[in-house]
């Protein structure tokens, strides 16, 4: 009996082991990813993407730029993570919509219609704006 146990056990430990890196990056971007990015980093992002977009840098390179750029390692991984996404062929709406945490949907929608008109770079600088104001009148109250 103590045998059985003891090879349950260890099979046990082995599957803990194995799903222990997934459970462990879900748990991470659940508690401490939104923690790691703060929206004065991502508002800076937006600047900077705008700014890029608007001379007529291609997308691949404004990523490449951008990540080169950056300081944090969670917000270069976030630009790494959007660029392969573009990558794969999504669309940059379609790859914001993925990291919802930092972009919500009004600024995922804004960007696709963007896309869509080819006005790309003054919806950037729109979405830059605004989402600078309102970081401003939070901080405020």
């Amino acid at each position: 009996m103590a045998s059985w146990f003891q090879k349950n056990k260890r099979r046990d430990h082995q599957l803990c082991r194995v799903n222990s890196r997934a459970w462990f990056s879900t748990w991470l971007d659940k508690r401490y990813r939104k923690r790691l990015i703060q929206q004065q980093d991502i508002i800076n992002f937006l600047r900077q993407f705008a700014t890029l977009i608007c001379a007529q840098i291609p997308l691949l390179q404004t990523c490449e730029i951008l990540e080169r750029s950056q300081t944090s390692v969670a917000l270069r991984t976030l630009i790494f993570s959007i660029k392969n996404e573009i990558l794969l062929g999504n669309t940059l709406s379609n790859s914001l919509m993925q990291h919802r945490i930092y972009f919500d949907d009004v600024v995922c929608q804004l960007i696709k219609i963007g896309e869509c008109t080819g006005n790309l770079e003054k919806i950037l600088s729109s979405i830059a704006d605004y989402k600078e104001k309102q970081f401003a009148f939070i901080k405020k109250g």
